[in-house]
């Protein structure tokens, strides 16, 4: 069935020829003859729509209007009158009526305003849930328009900003009391550059750390006609990162001293001469599992001090052909002993002189090729390196291994991830090393990105700026 009408007229012909003339268009049409009926109807059948006569016997339309307005002010109420005087018609406008019809009047006139009355009230209603769907989420969420102004703005963003009245407000003077937009700020970038924004800091003004995105909207002329700004309280996520972080530092120092009591141990009974064969094998694997635990330790390490923020690069001017072949030998012998191969390809005409942190680029690559020569058991691990004096120099280091399987290849360098716990099992690893070289190359204003097919192999590449040629060498 269509839309509800009630029609409310003391004359049985305008209501018959109104309610015929409205079923005919798709509507469902209810009719009362006098004020009292008409309020039990509108309880009864909530309707889209109330058109009434102002002129009644006992009571007027415009006691009506007033019964549905104070139940439902969006409700579209039309008023209808033969004679109507100019103080009727004033005082509907001021009671919020729709729409005032004059009698006589034409039915297919009356249809054109119904249509346009339902269809600001389904509008309306689309509003009214969207804005409550918008009060449940728990971001602050803020609609602004070109010049800054904020149009809406949900439950959380006057908790967020304790302020009961934002709309209406320039956004810059709401969030910042400034008066004007600083140029790092997500809304305005949104604005003036067209392009999704985001950032994390910590607010002191309400004790939090926060996350803003800010999104363009585009009309279907390709036009900026404001912005999506969503505010997140990320204070818990950052609190916990601190307690993971401080954590894995504690339990890293803590196993640190058992870890030297046993290996400094078994290399005193290493040096001993009246070691059987089957001794001093036992005691070899106890160092290699020792140095395996150090290892994982360091990793742990590494990882709580990168979490703090303690990555700072130390730039050195060195020969990073030379490096490289330096740097990767040892590599060789532990491809070697899996039975890989271990390829070191310069496809660059240098020497080349480069200006970074090169033990931060060491270590990141040792972890690059030590995940590689780990997940590969037939082929082999090929290092090449290529430059380019504008953009910098490109490192890649590629594996005949498992490969990566597409599910997994966005999780890879977050913390403790392996692609499987089979995985986990047979190779061993918690999961660390990538996430530590993508700090290590981000510190130094590098990147690094990852293509793999399962079953193949995986490439990782790493690109850093600042590549200088020695001439004459």
């Amino acid at each position: 069935m269509g839309k509800k009408i009630l029609i409310v007229d003391d004359e049985q012909a305008i209501l018959t020829l109104l309610s015929m003339h409205l079923i005919n268009k798709g509507y469902e049409t209810f009719t009362a003859d006098s004020i009292e009926g008409a309020r039990i109807l509108f309880e009864e059948i909530d309707p889209a729509l109330v058109i009434t006569d102002i002129k009644m016997p006992v009571s007027s339309g415009l006691e009506l209007l007033r019964v549905v307005k104070g139940a439902s002010p969006d409700r579209p109420v039309i008023l209808m009158s033969g004679h109507a005087e100019l103080k009727d018609a004033i005082e509907a406008i001021r009671l919020g009526a729709f729409d005032l019809i004059v009698k006589p009047f034409d039915p297919e006139e009356v249809s054109k305003r119904v249509q346009v009355a339902i269809r600001c009230y389904e509008l309306s209603c689309q509003k009214d849930e969207l804005e409550s769907i918008l009060d449940t989420i728990n971001d602050a969420i803020t609609l602004h328009d070109l010049q800054y102004i904020i149009l809406r703005a949900n439950r959380a963003a006057h908790e967020l900003l304790g302020k009961d009245r934002l709309v209406g407000l320039k956004c810059y003077q709401a969030f910042h009391d400034l008066n004007q937009p600083p140029n790092i700020c997500p809304i305005h970038l949104a604005i003036t550059e067209r392009r999704f924004t985001k950032e994390e800091f910590f607010e002191p003004a309400v004790g939090k750390y926060l996350e803003l995105k800010a999104l363009p909207r585009i009309d279907k002329k390709g036009n900026v006609i404001g912005v999506v700004h969503i505010v997140r309280d990320i204070t818990a996520e950052k609190e916990a990162e601190k307690i993971k972080t401080e954590l894995l530092s504690n339990i890293s120092h803590e196993f640190r001293t058992p870890l030297n009591g046993i290996l400094g141990l078994a290399d005193l009974m290493i040096d001993q001469n009246n070691l059987t064969f089957e001794q001093r094998e036992y005691i070899e694997l106890i160092r290699k599992s020792g140095n395996d635990m150090v290892r994982l330790v360091d990793r742990l390490l590494a990882l709580s001090r990168y979490e703090l923020g303690n990555i700072i690069p130390h730039e050195l001017f060195f020969d990073l052909q030379m490096f490289l072949l330096k740097s990767l030998k040892p590599f060789e012998t532990l491809a070697k002993e899996k039975g890989l191969y271990f390829t070191i390809d310069i496809k660059a005409n240098g020497p080349y002189l480069v200006k970074t942190d090169p033990g931060k680029l060491r270590e990141a690559l040792c972890y690059l090729i030590d995940n590689a020569i780990k997940f590969t058991s037939e082929g082999g691990i090929t290092v090449s390196l290529t430059t380019n004096e504008s953009d910098g120099f490109l490192i890649s280091v590629t594996d005949t291994g498992i490969g990566i399987p597409t599910d997994m290849q966005g999780l890879i360098f977050k913390d403790f991830i392996q692609s499987g716990s089979l995985l986990t099992k047979r190779h061993g690893g918690i999961g660390t090393g990538l996430p530590l070289a993508k700090r290590l190359i981000e510190s130094m204003g590098g990147t690094i990105t990852c293509s793999s097919q399962e079953g193949k192999g995986s490439t990782f590449v790493v690109q850093l700026p600042a590549v200088v040629k020695v001439q004459g060498r």
